[in-house]
């Protein structure tokens, strides 16, 4: 059985390890443990002193492009560096799991979101987040310099609300709403954003629209 481990922050941000008997995974049938010297290579480029981005700059525009995490930010459920916070928490996390794989991550994610942000999820979009980063962290462990690159490529660019200090506002459509009429309205705002948010109990709901 595989046990997680997971990074710890103060209130100072500063990280401790800390093994945590969160859940257990079936691993071909033995107990394995991540080990410094495999995982290390997600602290740094897999290619140092060449131009490929290193796995928190990855992290980082990944989470960026995340729309429950920048919605969570935008209803005041946490600050943009706290996002920051938790780019350095999964990377850390990579590190401490040498076998940890998507569903693993997606779990974590979950957890995070709902501890760190106050945001239950419910579009699933942690998978796809979660797919993301361990399909990084695998082109890492084989030191893939031409994997990393086209992929990280093919991501969209860094939004800069994760590299902010200051509160962001949700987005408003520009545009005279009095000579908008009610259905035109609701049609635009059917198709602004594929996920909803809503409010139960102080805490925030991503839910995917119908």
């Amino acid at each position: 059985m595989y046990i997680i481990q997971r990074a710890i922050y103060t209130e100072e941000l500063q990280p401790s390890v800390d093994r945590i008997d969160i859940a257990t995974f079936c691993v071909s049938g033995s107990t394995k443990h991540s080990t410094a010297s495999s995982i290390s290579i997600v602290r740094r480029s897999a290619m140092e002193g060449q131009n490929a981005p290193t796995i928190d700059v990855i992290v980082q525009r990944i989470l960026s492009n995340w729309a429950a995490l920048r919605q969570a930010v935008e209803h005041g459920m946490g600050s943009s560096d706290k996002a920051r916070v938790f780019v350095q928490w999964i990377v850390d996390t990579l590190n401490m799991n040498d076998e940890l794989d998507a569903l693993d991550l997606q779990d974590e994610l979950f957890e995070y979101m709902d501890d760190q942000f106050q945001t239950q999820l419910e579009d699933n979009s942690e998978k796809e987040v979660a797919l993301l980063v361990i399909q990084f962290y695998k082109l890492f462990k084989n030191n893939d310099i031409r994997g990393i690159e086209m992929e990280y490529n093919k991501l969209p660019p860094t939004l800069p609300w994760i590299l902010s200090n200051r509160n962001i506002r949700p987005a408003a459509r520009i545009g005279n709403a009095a000579e908008e009429d009610s259905s035109s309205d609701d049609e635009d705002d059917s198709n602004d954003n594929e996920n909803a948010m809503e409010v139960e109990d102080g805490w925030e709901v991503v839910a995917r629209r119908r």
